[in-house]
């Protein structure tokens, strides 16, 4: 071992210090030592002037905590937004199976009458949405892409138009 690397060596505890001062928890700081220290031992041989090692072991230091918990945010963002799509997707499950039982029980003409008067009273995109899902059997993933529509767009439609059509339905029952 070289000058350069017992010197970096002894850096440790002092890198460990300042990574506990900014409150990272110890799991988190000893993935970060291994990985500063490594970035450090690997570009070693880059470092001109020996005493200036604690300000570029502190800028490896900084920039390796930044992209840690940097990737951790988007790790968290990422898995929000998995939870929230999942969420989302078993509301329009749920909300097309009760449109589905109520297409199933429209035996009577009077219901077939209050659904198209429902129908009716839809904006154009709902009704497109509807159509090609219900009656034409098209995913509203495939619909979205048919339609040049933004996916998260369409399951928004799509959601607000079962929850609309449904309130009307009840709204129709209680008269």
């Amino acid at each position: 071992m070289d000058d350069r690397e017992s010197l970096l060596c002894a850096k440790y505890d002092k890198i460990n210090r300042a990574l506990a001062g900014r409150k990272i928890n110890k799991e988190d700081r000893e993935d970060l030592l291994h990985e500063i220290f490594i970035k450090a031992y690997l570009s070693l041989g880059k470092l001109k002037n020996v005493e200036k090692m604690d300000a570029w072991l502190r800028a490896i230091a900084d920039n390796t905590v930044k992209t840690y918990f940097g990737a951790m945010q988007k790790e968290r963002q990422w898995q929000t937004f998995v939870d929230e799509e999942q969420m989302e997707i078993r509301a329009a499950a749920a909300s097309a199976l009760e449109y589905e039982k109520m297409l199933k029980n429209l035996d009577c003409p009077a219901d077939q009458e209050k659904l198209a008067g429902i129908l009716k009273t839809m904006d154009g995109r709902t009704l497109l949405i509807f159509r090609l899902h219900y009656f034409l059997g098209y995913p509203l993933r495939e619909i979205a892409d048919r339609e040049h529509m933004n996916y998260s767009t369409v399951k928004s439609i799509h959601i607000r138009g079962l929850q609309k059509l449904k309130s009307k339905w009840e709204e129709k029952e209680r008269h």
